[in-house]
């Protein structure tokens, strides 16, 4: 009775202790179950709600998980949040159950703030069998457009020489890549999605490579990987809402060309992906079925300009920023002859069959790898992975180690600010 007029006299202590309360059902009512017939690998224990995140450096998580690695070992788990997670570190570890067992972890995590853009639609972050046709129809059409062939070198050269002249037009003053080379990824990417380049001053492309880059610094943010850590905190303000926000007007404007290229189709002349998607949407018009409809084109494009733009820019910037560090690198700017011998130059960018600079920038990729923002893979069936059972559902996340570039140099992760 004492108790109850206590609370009664306190109405601030009641709402704390009613939130508690609630917090603590829905944790061990929701809170995951471990399978019998399959142990998840070892890891630090976890509080209730929190998990282990006390433990973790949210803004440097890679160092947090490279430290529990060294006590856990290469397979461990953690949980963030309500969510546990399977931690993959070191190189092996990392090919044998990615590329060794690929078909094992094909399924892709649903991660609470991806899955709020995309609802499983797309190609990086889409589910089940509508994931394998988008796949499958994208790298078709891809190839067609040239990725891997002949034009598509020819593309990435035009857009080198738009971007050389950006470049000159600052006349050896300083300035930020960001825009001019970000802009130049996403105008490659533009030629094969919509069938032509932008300029780099076009209003509308500047809005969406805008959008593009605030939207993955967001994604790096703290605030984020909380609000994924406790999705069902959603209807609060914060940073997953101007991610969907800036998703929103992305899905817009790619809409507005979408009609266009509607108006315009000719199934004797497919300019473009947008062309080639409407174009199977028609063909498969009777299928009640179809995985092709406007989420899947619209969430397809908005991938292929996240992925396509910031990592091939992150890694071209990464270069720079290399070549102006260690200036010994500059004195020879064609890497190539270090690793091919009796390589000569056919023309100021390719060499027999193969481009120059392309195979260059493969090869800073191999080093900047740990730069990128990658999607998380999950397994979709029970497996075991170094002796330890995985069921379905937890999500993996690699943690290789970084390769070291020439003379010593080790490439730092993207930071990440606030």
């Amino acid at each position: 009775m004492s108790l109850l007029c206590f609370f009664g006299s306190d109405t601030v202590t009641l709402v704390l202790f009613s939130l508690l309360a609630g917090f603590c059902l829905l944790y061990f009512y929701i809170r995951p179950k471990p399978s019998a017939a399959f142990k998840l690998p070892p890891g630090p224990a976890p509080l209730p709600l929190i998990g282990n995140l006390h433990t973790l450096d949210l803004k440097m998580l890679y160092k947090s998980l490279m430290e529990l690695s060294v006590q856990y070992g290469s397979v461990f788990t953690i949980q963030l949040g309500l969510e546990k997670v399977v931690v993959l570190t070191g190189y092996k570890t990392v090919k044998e159950a990615l590329v060794d067992r690929a078909d094992e972890f094909a399924e892709r995590a649903k991660i609470p703030v991806l899955e709020m853009q995309t609802n499983g639609y797309g190609i990086s972050f889409g589910h089940g069998e509508s994931w394998k046709q988008m796949r499958r129809f994208t790298l078709m059409t891809l190839r067609d457009f040239g990725m891997g062939k002949k034009t598509i070198e020819d593309k990435i050269t035009e857009e080198a020489k738009f971007l050389v002249h950006i470049i000159q037009s600052y006349q050896g003053q300083p300035f930020d890549t960001t825009e001019p080379v970000t802009s130049a990824m996403a105008n490659i990417i533009c030629s094969i999605v919509f069938g032509d380049r932008f300029d780099y001053k076009d209003q509308i492309f500047c809005t969406i490579t805008k959008l593009i880059r605030e939207n993955f610094h967001l994604l790096g943010t703290s605030k984020v990987q909380m609000y994924n850590a406790f999705p069902f905190l959603g209807f609060l303000p914060g940073t997953h809402k101007k991610i969907f926000e800036n998703r929103t007007q992305m899905v817009q404007l790619i809409l507005n060309f979408y009609k266009e290229h509607e108006k315009t189709l000719n199934e004797n002349d497919i300019r473009s992906l947008i062309d080639a998607f409407l174009l199977k949407r028609q063909e498969e018009s009777k299928n009640s079925d179809s995985h092709f409809h406007d989420n899947n084109l619209v969430t397809s494009v908005i991938n292929l300009f996240a992925a396509g733009t910031d990592t091939s820019s992150s890694t071209l910037r990464w270069a720079i920023l290399f070549l102006a560090k260690y200036p010994k690198i500059q004195s020879n700017p064609l890497l190539e002859r270090h690793f091919r011998p009796g390589w000569q130059p056919r023309d100021p960018f390719c060499s027999g069959n193969m481009c120059g600079r392309t195979n260059q920038t493969h090869w800073w990729r191999r080093y900047i790898y740990s730069t990128q923002t990658r999607s998380t893979p999950t397994c979709h069936t029970q497996t075991a992975d170094r002796g330890h059972g995985l069921s379905a559902g937890p999500a993996a996340q690699g943690a290789p180690h970084s390769h070291p570039l020439p003379g010593g140099i080790c490439p730092p992760p993207r930071p990440v600010q606030e």
